[in-house]
């Protein structure tokens, strides 16, 4: 049980945040017993790799100093605002910033434009790992 401990304590000091908390997850609930040390291994990089992502995620967010939270999901769709569903949910793919392409949004005052960069925003922060990879 001490190396478990001293283990614990080495991931703590390496940041390895995803791990530690995985690791001491799996010694309380005994959750690695049906696991092989391969699969073993390959959830605790998961679950580092996860943390990582999730962190990152959040200090974009904060960063980016966003005025409110808002979300594609939660965008209104009736018909008054003339907004094109199809046209939006392309747009939350995001692949305008790997392409890459400028959007306007334009319309009337209070039709929900800051609301929509917003979002746009938060879904680019979301996928900051597809930009990654290019």
């Amino acid at each position: 049980m001490e190396m478990n401990q001293q283990t614990l304590a080495r991931m703590s000091q390496m940041r390895l945040l995803g791990m530690h908390a995985a690791f001491r997850t799996s010694m309380e609930s005994f959750k690695s017993e049906g696991m092989t040390t391969d699969q073993f291994v390959a959830w605790l990089v998961e679950n580092e790799w996860d943390d990582r992502t999730n962190r990152l995620i959040q200090r974009l967010q904060k960063q980016a100093s966003f005025r409110y939270r808002a979300s594609i999901e939660e965008i209104d769709y009736s018909l008054e605002r003339g907004l094109d569903r199809n046209l939006l949910m392309r747009l939350s793919e995001m692949t305008f910033v790997t392409e890459p392409r400028d959007i306007f949004i334009t319309g009337s005052a209070g039709t929900g434009k800051s609301y929509i960069a917003t979002a746009l925003g938060y879904r680019a922060c979301q996928k900051v790992t597809m930009f990654a990879s290019d």
